[in-house]
């Protein structure tokens, strides 16, 4: 089961990310004391530096090779949230070598196209530093989290209010087996024998889990649940919006089978006649 998380909805940066996305070399980044914009106002303009400067301190770091997760949300004008698409949702992205291998949208359990996405979402981390430095007048940026980019960034621009967040980075090769198996959510049916890629979240346990409001219960499932004890061992790559990567498959009529990739551990779930607790 899912808890209230992080708000999603219709994320369109037509404006803002056409030129980051058109390209997925990495850039030459400028020097910052080479900056200067005299139609900025001074506190763009030194938002820039700082980016710039970041940018250039990242690149050095020579991180080609990470998956991580974004998180976006859209504010229309006068409060209203725009209609949801491919990549608006909790999208995961791999790259290797600088190149983008799969991005998929966990919540509409869809695969976010590379050429041409419905929605361009920053799917690097130098779309990400993009992001600001062309939105910096209104650009509000946070590095809190230490991975060396920015984390969370809102801006407004003429087609409302736009807020991005990221809360997992993994340095690394994602498993393989993550670049092939069809993503599905928690509304979505599984076909038999079929390993499926599904983000877990783990705020209550792992001890239900739902598919196409079917309940499955797991009562030998480990009791790790990060709201409470014991917190999953740091083996496990969980985020900070509390999720994990598993293959979920549907070995029978009553039998599910979990792995949570990285650690390994396998978990099995029977069919439900209760819907499950809940989580809040």
């Amino acid at each position: 089961m899912r808890p209230s998380r992080f708000v999603t909805g219709g994320f369109c940066f037509l404006v803002v990310l056409t030129t980051a996305c058109a390209s997925r070399e990495q850039p030459q980044v400028t020097n910052p004391s080479q900056v200067s914009d005299p139609e900025l106002p001074p506190k763009a303009e030194a938002l820039v530096e700082e980016t710039l400067s970041r940018q250039a301190a990242w690149n050095e770091r020579g991180i080609t090779t990470y998956a991580y997760r974004i998180s976006s949300f859209h504010e229309g004008q006068e409060g209203t949230v725009v209609e949801p698409a491919c990549g608006s949702g909790i999208t995961a992205v791999t790259v290797e070598a600088g190149q983008v291998l799969r991005a998929v949208d966990h919540e509409l359990a869809c695969e976010v196209s590379l050429s041409d996405p419905d929605v361009p979402v920053p799917l690097t981390v130098d779309d990400l530093f993009e992001l600001v430095i062309e939105n910096a007048e209104t650009a509000d940026v946070s590095y809190g989290r230490g991975y060396g980019f920015p984390d969370y960034v809102t801006w407004e621009t003429e087609p409302g209010f736009f807020e991005v967040y990221v809360p997992f980075f993994r340095e690394g090769p994602e498993d393989p087996r993550l670049l092939t198996a069809p993503v599905v959510s928690w509304e979505g049916d599984l076909a038999p024998g079929v390993a499926h890629r599904y983000l877990l979240n783990v705020h209550c346990g792992m001890a239900w889990l739902s598919f196409a409001g079917n309940a499955w219960h797991a009562p030998d499932a480990p009791p790790y649940a990060t709201g409470g004890k014991p917190y999953p061992p740091e083996t496990w790559p969980v985020g900070d919006d509390q999720d994990v990567e598993t293959l979920v498959t549907l070995l029978s009529e009553d039998q599910i089978r979990l792995e949570v990739v990285g650690p390994g551990e396998i978990v099995e779930y029977g069919p439900s006649d209760e819907p499950g607790p809940g989580c809040a």
